[in-house]
């Protein structure tokens, strides 16, 4: 390998530094030319117009005498005969700026750096009281870092259930007689080539299906928590306590109630701290003991037997079937929650998104139903449903997008 002296990086330096200044004195040339460039005749009167007169038939600016501009308010006043009915954006005219621009900043997943160079740019050129950061915009809560605590395999930061529902009814109070919740507890892979994920604590109120679901807790770490009591006690104690002395949302206390946990199968298995779904005595609703059979990946667990004992709540609290449990589950302390029915063994994710609707389109698109015939679809049917299916919205928090047919099979 060839190597080089001091004077040779020198002069390299050197030159490049020469490169650089003859570069910028030509972007100077050409900007001042483009400056001096005429306009074209177009055989009309060429009046000048001031920005602020600019913009004073558009938006609901004023502008001193200065020319500086006072910000009233950010409305576009368009006529309504020019909006089309099916326009994405017509519900922007509805929101103030502050909350147009967080808007924009989630579904366009925008970096805070793109967001301080926006909020600088309409600070400069239209006065606006926009803030100055992307943590003021979007809200950002400040002492989240120190909510955060550490367990056993990594680290947990817990809210809890009456401050979120407090803090979305802050100016209104929910029209019920009672609070229930579903709870839903699931892994989250943050990155493909690394085992570091979190798992989320979403709640849904059911009485209000209409409300978005809330976070209350978030764990995160290498792999599943190493302590499931540690993970699992803050949300316990505060169901219990909620569910003997009420919620309290505004000016109104509601009954509270457990209805269930959502979860896939390993995470069930996780929760209730039973043996995995594939395991002899793995399933979650009967007594029936699995029995390994060859395939052609190898050996799978099958449940030939549909008369075993159904499990029930009392069984499963009294270790019945011992070979079920591998400890002690902190659900088990929530005051009159079913540990069998309160756990339900399937999920809508599973068995129909991901399940059967993939297996129910490749019988459709390649009729191989049996006995029941389809009309084969031509490459042409097949493009135009897929051009549907991808101009399909996801909402933004979702990070996966509608694909095309032809990667049904992947």
């Amino acid at each position: 390998m060839q190597r080089y002296d001091g004077n040779y990086y020198r002069e390299r330096k050197r030159e490049l530094e020469e490169l650089d200044r003859i570069c910028n004195e030509q972007l100077a040339n050409v900007d001042l030319a483009s400056s001096n460039i005429p306009w074209p005749d177009l055989l009309v009167e060429n009046h000048p117009v001031e920005v602020p007169e600019l913009l004073a038939d558009y938006t609901s600016f004023a502008f001193s005498s200065s020319g500086e501009g006072v910000y009233d308010s950010f409305i576009d006043y368009v006529d309504e005969n020019e909006v089309e009915k099916d326009d994405d954006l017509s519900f922007v005219h509805k929101l103030s700026l502050n909350d147009a621009l967080r808007h924009l900043a989630i579904i366009s997943r925008l970096s805070r750096f793109t967001i301080r160079a926006i909020l600088a740019i309409i600070r400069k050129h239209f006065q606006a009281p926009v803030p100055k950061s992307s943590q003021t915009l979007m809200k950002t809560p400040i002492q989240v870092g120190k909510q955060i605590f550490p367990i056993s395999g990594g680290q947990m930061w817990y809210r809890g259930i009456q401050s979120v529902l407090q803090n979305y009814f802050e100016y209104i109070c929910p029209d019920v007689e009672q609070i229930t919740i579903d709870v839903s507890i699931d892994g989250l892979p943050l990155f493909r080539k690394s085992r570091k994920n979190l798992i989320p604590i979403q709640i849904r109120v059911v009485e209000l299906s209409s409300i978005p679901v809330f976070v209350v807790g978030v764990f995160g770490g290498l792999s599943k928590p190493g302590c499931l009591e540690e993970f699992l006690n803050p949300l316990v104690k505060d169901i219990n306590n909620l569910i003997d002395n009420g919620i309290n949302i505004g000016d109104k206390m509601f009954p509270f109630f457990m209805r269930v946990f959502v979860a896939d199968a390993p995470m069930r298995a996780f929760l209730k701290a039973t043996i995995n779904f594939n395991g002899k005595h793995g399933c979650l609703y009967c007594t029936a003991v699995g029995i390994s059979v060859p395939s052609k990946r190898g050996k799978v667990m099958t449940f030939n037997t549909v008369n075993a004992t159904p499990r029930t709540n009392e069984s499963f609290r009294g270790r019945d079937c011992v070979e079920h449990h591998t400890g002690t589950s902190p659900l088990e302390k929530i005051y009159r929650f079913n540990m069998v029915k309160g756990v339900p063994p399937s999920d809508r994710l599973h068995l129909i998104d991901e399940g059967v609707s993939k297996k129910i389109d490749e019988g459709i698109i390649h009729n191989k139903f049996g006995d029941i015939h389809f009309v084969v679809w031509t490459p042409r049917h097949r493009e135009v449903v897929s051009a549907f299916i991808m101009k399909t919205r996801l909402p933004s928090e979702v990070p996966r997008r509608m694909r095309h047919l032809k990667e049904l099979a992947l």
